[in-house]
């Protein structure tokens, strides 16, 4: 269980924005693979709060870049919400604030929820679209619009090329997520079109989505329950983390998938076995998790705050 040592955070300042004011992303385009890791910070969990992040609701870590993307719905009161996406070093420092900018001119970006990477693409959900940027430079590369979608929240990739999209059905309501039916996952396929993938009540409000095997791994926002789906139906019966309003969700391979819930401000870990176990505690509404795998630490955003806290993966004894 984590949360005993005493966290680092790390705030805005004077030194913070001269590194934002002298940054110089061409120089990260130079170098194609990630630098070598040579940080001995500790390692205890790392709050960066204080330094311009709005709203971040998910998180992914690029180990080609070798850093982390947050995505920042931007300001609510805004009628375009001006959503932005930071580069976070793997050190824990904020290097680009608003690397993709949906204020800047010709870029478009409303509320993006979810992040994923193809090759050199980089995946955005942000309805009623998946946009389409360049995984270095930052650069539009289009969008593939998903027809009558109520909420999109999350991505991935399959097999094939594919890609599979979660519509919650979730809209914010007075600070709160409002059901707008039960939500879907849909399929878009290497030509961009989109198609319905997978519709059933159990799968009530699916959020956070994730590969497992040759499937899927789903979490249902309104059960707090994770399925593996194989062929559109469930491989095993659902895990139940102890409170619902799970929200994100990744896989740390063959070690099972971490998933948050907002209810209990916690991250779990579910095993293969389906066991779940308690990996994080004490957060204040969690939304997206993402995970680096080399330095195995979970990362995980917190909205309500404009907060992303950096934790160690905890060890287990077998």
């Amino acid at each position: 269980m984590i949360g005993a040592p005493r966290p680092i955070r790390a705030r805005s300042g004077l030194l913070l924005r001269r590194i934002l004011a002298t940054a110089l992303p061409l120089l990260f385009l130079a170098c194609e693979e990630a630098p070598g890791r040579s940080d001995s910070a500790p390692e205890l969990p790392l709050i960066l709060e204080g330094v311009g992040f709005e709203h971040p609701v998910a998180a992914f870590y690029d180990p080609k870049r070798d850093s982390y993307l947050i995505a920042n719905l931007g300001d609510p009161n805004s009628p375009d919400r001006n959503g932005f996406i930071s580069r976070v070093s793997g050190r824990g420092e904020v290097s680009e604030l608003a690397w993709i900018d949906g204020r800047a001119p010709g870029t478009r970006l409303h509320a993006p929820t979810g992040l994923a990477i193809q090759g050199d693409t980089l995946l955005v959900v942000d309805t009623p679209s998946v946009r389409l940027f360049h995984r270095l430079a930052g650069s539009t590369l289009g969008a593939l619009v998903i027809e009558d979608a109520i909420a999109l929240r999350d991505l991935t990739l399959g097999q094939a090329s594919m890609i599979y999209v979660t519509d919650s059905a979730l809209v914010p309501v007075d600070g709160n997520l409002e059901a707008r039916g039960i939500g879907s996952i849909l399929r878009i396929g290497p030509d961009g079109r989109s198609t319905p993938y997978l519709r059933r009540r159990y799968l009530q409000n699916p959020t956070g989505i994730a590969p497992s095997g040759s499937g899927l791994a789903v979490l249902s926002y309104t059960k707090g329950e994770l399925f593996l789906i194989d062929d559109r139906k469930p491989r095993t019966e659902p895990s139940r983390l102890p409170a619902a309003q799970a929200e994100g969700l990744v896989s740390i391979g063959a070690e099972g998938f971490l998933a948050s819930s907002s209810a209990a401000g916690a991250v779990y870990r579910i095993l293969a076995s389906g066991e779940v176990e308690l990996e994080i505690e004490g957060l204040e509404r969690p939304a997206g998790i993402g995970f680096d795998s080399g330095r195995r630490r979970v990362i995980v955003t917190i909205p309500s705050k404009n907060r992303v806290e950096i934790h160690p993966l905890r060890p287990r004894s077998e």
